[in-house]
Formats: C-alpha cells, sequence, structure tokens
C-alpha cells in the first residue's frame, strides 16, 4: 500500500454500508448535530440572527435561488440521464434538480458568526459563489461543491455547528483547488471519476496496475479531502467556543464519521483484490466446472 494511505487511512469502522442517511446524521455526537433553530420556517427570503450558546451570535441572511442559476442547473445535469447516477444522488436528474432548486433551497446571501470573546469570520470574501442550501434534509443527500459553478450545495439549514463544518469543508474544497494549476485540477477531476468507477468494483484476477491505479486514485481523493478539512477547521477553531462544543467532539465527527467513510470503502475494496493464489483457485473452480460440464454432455450423448 502506498505511504500515504498507510499513515492516513482511519481505522476500519462497524459502519454499515446501507446506512439511512439518518442514522448517518445520529452517529455525530448530540453537541454537533444540535440544531439552533429548531423550530425554523423559511420564507422566500428573510435574515435569522441566534445566539450562541457560548456567547456570541450566528446571523445569516436568505433569499430564492436566481433564476439564472436554476437555468444553470438545468443546463449541467440535462446532460446526465437519471440512469447513469450513482444511488443516492437520483436529485440531481435535471427536472428534479431544478423544481427542488425552486422550492426547496434558498441561496445564503450572508453569514457571519460573531463571538463574545472577539473572533468572528464571515461568508464574504471566500470563494463561492453561490452557497444553496436545502429547508429540510430529505432532498439532498449530501453535500458537495460544484466545481463548474464554483457553487456549494449544503444539505441543509446552516443552523448547527454540524452543518456549518460541512459548508466550510465544501468550500475548503474550492479554496485547495485554487491553488492548483489547470492541469492538476483536471487530474484530480479524473482521479475523482475513477475512484468512483472502482470502489464497487469485485475483480476476479489479481491485476498490479489496476491495484496501483487504485491506490494512486485513492490517495488523490484521501488528500483532497483530508485538505478540505484542514482548511475547514483553520477558519471555524476561533470561533468554536462559542458553540460549546469538545474538541474531542469535532474530531470524532471529521475522523471517525466523515474521512472513515472514505478509509472504509477504500479498505473495502482493497480486501476485495483477489491475490495469486485467489486466483489460481477461482480459475481451477473455472475450469473444474467447464470440465464437469463437458464430461456430463459426454455422458448423455453415449446414453
Amino acid at each position: 500500500m502506498r505511504e500515504y494511505l498507510e499513515r492516513h487511512l482511519e481505522p476500519l469502522s462497524n459502519r454499515d454500508d446501507d446506512q439511512s442517511s439518518e442514522t448517518w446524521l445520529h452517529s455525530f455526537p448530540e453537541s454537533i448535530r444540535r440544531e439552533l433553530l429548531p423550530e425554523l420556517k423559511f420564507d422566500d427570503s428573510g435574515t435569522e440572527t441566534v445566539k450562541l450558546p457560548g456567547g456570541g451570535t450566528l446571523a445569516f441572511s436568505y433569499e430564492p435561488v436566481p433564476v439564472d442559476a436554476i437555468e444553470e442547473y438545468r443546463k449541467i445535469y440535462g446532460e446526465i440521464s437519471p440512469s447513469d447516477l450513482m444511488e443516492g444522488y437520483e436529485h440531481l436528474a435535471s427536472e428534479t434538480m431544478v423544481v427542488k432548486l425552486r422550492e426547496k433551497c434558498r441561496k445564503l446571501t450572508s453569514l457571519s458568526i460573531q463571538t463574545s470573546f472577539g473572533k468572528s469570520i464571515q461568508l464574504a470574501g471566500l470563494p463561492v459563489r453561490h452557497v444553496l442550501f436545502s429547508t429540510d434534509d430529505t432532498w439532498i443527500r449530501s453535500s458537495y461543491a460544484e466545481r463548474y459553478t464554483k457553487d456549494v450545495l449544503l444539505y441543509c439549514p446552516p443552523t448547527s455547528i454540524l452543518s456549518l463544518l460541512i459548508l466550510f469543508h465544501e468550500i475548503g474544497h474550492l479554496e485547495c483547488e485554487k491553488q492548483l494549476t489547470k492541469r492538476e485540477v483536471a487530474r484530480r477531476s479524473r482521479a475523482r471519476g475513477k475512484y468512483q468507477g472502482e470502489i464497487g468494483v469485485h475483480p476476479i484476477f489479481t491485476g498490479k496496475a489496476r491495484v496501483e491505479g487504485f491506490e494512486e486514485v485513492s490517495e488523490l481523493v484521501l488528500r483532497e479531502e483530508r485538505d478540505a478539512w484542514a482548511v475547514a477547521l483553520s477558519k471555524l477553531r476561533h470561533v468554536m467556543p462559542a458553540f460549546d462544543v469538545r474538541r474531542e467532539d469535532v474530531l470524532k465527527s471529521i475522523h471517525e464519521i466523515t474521512l472513515s467513510g472514505y478509509s472504509d470503502a477504500i479498505r473495502k475494496r482493497m480486501g476485495r483484490e483477489p491475490s495469486v493464489y485467489k486466483m489460481l483457485d477461482t480459475l481451477s473452480t473455472m475450469l473444474k466446472g467447464i470440465l464437469d460440464t463437458r464430461q456430463k454432455t459426454t455422458a448423455e450423448k453415449l446414453t
């Protein structure tokens, strides 16, 4: 295994591969997923301010998703066949996307965190065009940064430290990308595509080139995720005490829940790579099956 993966893969967890979004959410510590505005009902536009448990305020404003952005997503995802979408990403089908953006999403126009001890952070100035958030957590299964538009789609409102961590993690992807050349951006995009294509493969025959190729793209993907989390933490760590969360809970959320999802997938895929001995056993079984079939056919002809 490549040295980077040896050092940075999280230990294999006991997570169920098919866990629901609700189960995933409840795997986070309560202090991390605690809603600061649990009864909030969204209008078309508005401004909300909430006092933070550790002192200070979180304030944000929102408005409908711009029509031009909706049309842009219609064009982007109109080229994708619904049958080509992976499980859990069916919401990216063009017309579904358009309806949900119009009905279930809002654009975050501003966000600021001001602590009682003089630390603050704002959304303004960060390398993101639009932050589009779902007004409930039943539409988007997971948040992501849209690299073509420089937008972030957030699975829920920015009303918990968990949603803020994820928001700044996705912005971290865009910020890291700013430091890369166009060639490197394209390379990483191809790597993520290859990673997604390989992660569910169950190979029959061993192949050194395939193993090395998967390790290479896995390293790039894991680096991207870790780098984006590093950006998120660097931006939020000064205001984190205002949310009254323990450092251990934050690190558990990042390492044991989010990064471990990638690590589990990589370890399991590599564990499915057959050894030479397993390959020989497979070949032996296949040949035995062929011989048995031929012998049976010959016997039937003789009788």
